[in-house]
């Protein structure tokens, strides 16, 4: 679970429990009832959460005025098409995958990580 959510519930006098009733008519408590509306990783999923962002929105529609973003890093190969940036902000992407006795060799032996 990576954001734990309840959503209030509009129920009828009737359907309630009969302990509900008994509660709400000695103490005149207001039972609440709400349904779980978590926001799950999807089954499989796997990841460290790096970042969390709450953002109220002002004015405008009152419809969502609260999102959580979830931000979760996965550590996975690279395949082509993947898009991959180093320290100094040149970036790329990757367009052909070669094995290691085809990739460019430095004098020394050492192989080359990455050829832009």
């Amino acid at each position: 679970i990576l954001v734990g959510k309840l959503t209030p519930q509009v129920v009828k006098e009737s359907s309630y429990a009969p302990e509900d009733r008994l509660l709400r008519a000695i103490l005149g408590i207001q039972v609440s009832t709400s349904k779980e509306t978590c926001l799950k990783l999807p089954i499989g999923g796997r990841g460290r959460v790096i970042d969390v962002r709450w953002i109220q929105k002002r004015g405008g529609s009152s419809y969502n005025p609260e999102m959580i973003r979830v931000y979760i890093l996965q550590k996975r190969e690279i395949k082509v098409g993947d898009k991959v940036a180093g320290r100094h902000g040149n970036k790329g992407i990757i367009s052909k995958i070669l094995p290691r006795q085809d990739m460019p060799y430095l004098q020394d032996g050492r192989s080359v990580d990455m050829v832009f």
